[in-house]
């Protein structure tokens, strides 16, 4: 890094050579309704690739309907269904994960009421074995 008045500035090269990892991407799936990504499993890691991304974790809600294409597609093979592996972009390391809901439940003191509080948890696979 370049200092410049007592402040360190990053050149292009340096920044260039930085490596980025996208941590919570929603893709396609649907669960209960809720789908917050409009791209395909194909699409978000040739977006990655072309973005010089090293590695990309899906983070659906609730579900992982999408991990096998998701997987397969990151190493190369081709999926099964209307978009077909792509060649000649990098590889890029596929993270399987997913955002989780915690839920906790207070009764309120009327009518036998339910106040319900909902946080959510992103949850990232560190290896694959089980």
């Amino acid at each position: 890094m370049a200092q410049i008045n007592g402040t360190e500035e990053k050149n292009e090269k340096e920044e260039k050579n930085m490596k980025n990892v996208e941590l919570h991407l929603h893709t396609d799936a649907y669960y209960n309704g809720i789908g917050d990504g409009a791209q395909t499993v194909t699409e978000a890691i040739d977006q990655a690739a072309r973005c010089g991304a090293t590695a990309v974790a899906i983070t659906d809600h609730g579900n992982c309907a999408n991990w096998v294409d998701f997987f397969n597609y990151a190493n190369g093979k081709e999926v099964d269904h209307q978009t077909l592996g792509k060649k000649g972009l990098p590889t890029v390391k596929p993270i399987l994960g997913v955002e989780a809901y915690i839920e906790k439940k207070e009764s309120l003191p009327y009518d036998d009421a339910v106040k319900v509080i909902r946080q959510h948890l992103i949850l990232l696979a560190k290896v694959m074995t089980a």
